[in-house]
């Protein structure tokens, strides 16, 4: 097995186990592992396996007591998390702080709008109209916060870990 796939799977059992632990809601690392995914394997299918399988293995040890099951809105989050790796492949051109720092808001931006209006127009909680649309974004602010603190954070953490991995070991690294 080529060392880099070591080191991205050890990031995503990391990033798995970190979304079960207790944390705030939305400050969670698969956004981040999402861009990181897409930076590590650009023009490679692989890429959106990552994220996914992280989300896959931490939806199911935390419903591990329920049962494993598809719960709403479960098809637009995972689908999310694809067009984050995709935008990941396009926009990342380096791991330098302000590529990262905007990649990672705008990632976020992606995440809250593409999942809200999931949510309002598949929900039934707000109505379909003006009022209802701006009531469900509106609740999600809360939430909105929380993910880009979250996504940042682990951003950063992983990127730093990446970029630190790399200068003392390059052989895992290489593609």
């Amino acid at each position: 097995m080529n060392k880099k796939y070591i080191l991205v799977f050890t990031i995503i059992i990391l990033a798995a186990i970190s979304r079960v632990l207790p944390h705030p809601n939305n400050f969670a690392p698969i956004t981040a592992l999402a861009l990181f995914s897409g930076f590590c394997f650009k023009k490679d299918f692989k890429a959106y396996l990552f994220p996914i399988f992280a989300m896959f293995l931490s939806d199911a040890l935390l419903q591990i007591t329920t049962g494993f099951g598809i719960w709403p809105g479960m098809v637009v989050v995972y689908a999310t998390f694809i067009l984050i790796t995709i935008f990941a492949q396009v926009a990342i051109k380096n791991a330098s702080f302000s590529n990262l720092l905007w990649v990672s808001l705008v990632s976020s931006l992606i995440f809250f709008v593409v999942t809200n209006l999931a949510m309002w127009t598949s929900s039934g909680f707000y109505e379909h109209n003006l009022a209802g649309f701006i009531k469900c974004f509106t609740m999600a602010i809360p939430f909105f916060g929380n993910s880009i603190v979250g996504d940042l954070f682990y951003t950063f953490v992983i990127f730093g870990t990446y970029v630190i991995v790399s200068k003392k070991y390059p052989e895992f690294v290489k593609i």
